[in-house]
Parts: C-alpha cells; structure tokens; sequence
C-alpha cells in the first residue's frame, strides 16, 4: 500500500512539473505576450485562450513572431495583436474556454489598479495563484521571475527605469536657481559671499528610482555634506543599477558687492571720524592749522 501511494504521488509530482507553462513577459503598450514552456515535455497550446478584462482570444488567432505554439521544454513562443490595456489590466491564460473554471485557468497577471474593471482575479485567488488586490505597478513590459513553480505578485516585475538625470539641485546659501544642462551632464550654482565651501549640504531630486554617489559615498539630498572648493563629480545610477552617468557640479561664490567705508582717520584729528552708512558720509575734524591740501587718510 505504501509503496503504491509513493508511487501516485511521484506521477503527480511528474505531471505537475510537465505542465508549467506561464505566461513569461507582458508588453502591454506594444500588445505582446510571451508565453514560456517551464516543463519537462512539448505542450501544444494552439488551443489556448488569452482572457483579459473578460475579452477572449484565442491564441492560435494571434501573430506569432517567433517561436512556435507546440512548446518545447525550455522553448518561448512570442504572440502580438493581444490588445491589452496599457494602464490597467489582468490576463488570464486558460487550457480551455471555462473561463470561470480555477482547473481551466492556466496562469494570471494583472497591472496598473483595480479602477473597478471587472475581472477573472478571483479566479486567480481561488487557483491559489494570485493574491487579491495584487497589482504590478511601474514601467511596462512586465516580466515573470520566477523558475515556473512561483506564484503572485513577489514574481513579477515592472521594467525598471533607465533614466539617470538630476532634475533638481539647490543650497539654502544660493543666490539664484542652478543651472541644469542634461546635454552635458553639469549642474552650475552660485552662493552667497562669504559662505564657506567646504561644508555645503545640497538638496536634490533625481529621476524615479536613480541614486547618487560621491566616490562610491551615497549621498542623500537635505543631509550629506561635501567640499565644493573645487567642481564635484556625482555619479547617477538608474533604477536599473546598471546605467549610469556621471554629473559634475561647479559652485560659485558671489563676488562681494558691499561698498562701505568701514574706518576712516588722520593723523591730524582732533577726534573719531562719524561715519554714515546710510547717507555714505564721513566727517571728521583736524587740528587748527593743518594744511587740508595734503592729508593722507587711514582708511578700510
């Protein structure tokens, strides 16, 4: 008896690793999907079904780029013409039309938010397959992670984001608004005189995802100083954490553009100069006798 319950159990472990086929990348904006065989043996799914946003498609009607329906182990077919919602959607991949039925229901994906289509998610949830609520969110294509045994959510993934610019930058001591050239990758800024350069804290916003480092030292916007003597090179890694570039960042100081006589005074005084800031005025008194044709003031 024993021996008879291993072995059902060993051919349903076979079966079960022979018929995972998942659905591998969604493009929604381009309307294609690739489906992939994770299995041990050819699957022929010419009669499958794509169901999305309760739209049925049968897969053997759609344009195939490349690869065929008759999945090999291991193979990908690519289908375009799915037309699929760009914003928001599920997609269902079915073994046949009983498209309420959990043992028809193949695998399942959706994005973007509920919004209140209605949808075969349930489904998903009573398969075991999806979570409810669950949605992918970012950048299309999304893409299947997992190694065809993973379920839900945690094993898809949104195209992450290649864009690498500073789109903000500022101090607190600047006189005006930076300068951003996202041609030449530059930042160019101007504090105030007098500021010291050498313990700047910069404020900063970077495209969604990227972050910044100073030679290899994170930097995190509103809180890590840096020495500006000298332009500053801060290197951009995307969201993707391959693509990067590097922005260098040249801060200025104002030149003084006070203009007060400070101290003012002879050696022929007879007491302190008064000096007015505000009328820009000096006065100042000698002694009786003094030849006021050829003073020389002491001055700052």
């Amino acid at each position: 008896m024993k021996k008879l319950i291993s072995i059902l159990v060993f051919l349903i472990m076979v079966g079960h690793s022979y018929a995972q086929i998942r659905l591998l990348e969604v493009d929604p904006v381009n309307d294609v999907v690739t489906v992939k065989n994770f299995g041990g043996s050819t699957v022929d799914i010419s009669s499958y079904w794509f169901c999305k946003r309760f739209n049925y498609t049968a897969l053997n009607t759609l344009i195939i780029e490349s690869g065929i329906l008759n999945l090999a182990s291991g193979a990908t077919v690519v289908l375009s013409g799915v037309s699929l919602n760009n914003t928001s959607s599920d997609l269902g991949l079915y073994s046949t039309t009983a498209f309420a039925d959990p043992n028809a229901m193949v695998d399942f994906t959706q994005w973007g938010a509920a919004s209140g289509f209605a949808n075969r998610e349930s489904v998903a949830v009573t398969k075991g397959i999806w979570d409810t609520g669950d949605f992918i969110s970012g950048n299309a294509p999304f893409f299947y992670i997992g190694d065809g045994n993973q379920n839900k959510l945690p094993f898809w993934q949104a195209t992450l984001s290649s864009e690498k610019e500073i789109t903000s930058y500022s101090f607190s001591e600047q006189t005006g608004a930076a300068t951003i050239n996202s041609d030449n990758h530059t930042v160019a800024i101007e504090v105030m005189f007098g500021i010291d350069v050498t313990d700047l804290v910069a404020t900063f916003s970077l495209s969604a995802g990227a972050t910044v480092s100073i030679n290899s030292t994170d930097q995190l916007s509103g809180v890590t100083s840096n020495n500006f003597t000298n332009p500053v090179t801060y290197t951009v890694t995307a969201e993707d954490g391959t693509t990067m570039q590097d922005w260098t960042v040249t801060v200025t100081v104002a030149p003084n553009d006070q203009a007060d006589i400070l101290s003012f005074s002879f050696s022929e005084q007879t007491g302190l100069a008064t000096i007015n800031a505000t009328t820009h005025s000096v006065d100042i008194e000698v002694a009786q006798g003094t030849d006021v044709t050829a003073l020389v003031a002491t001055f700052s």
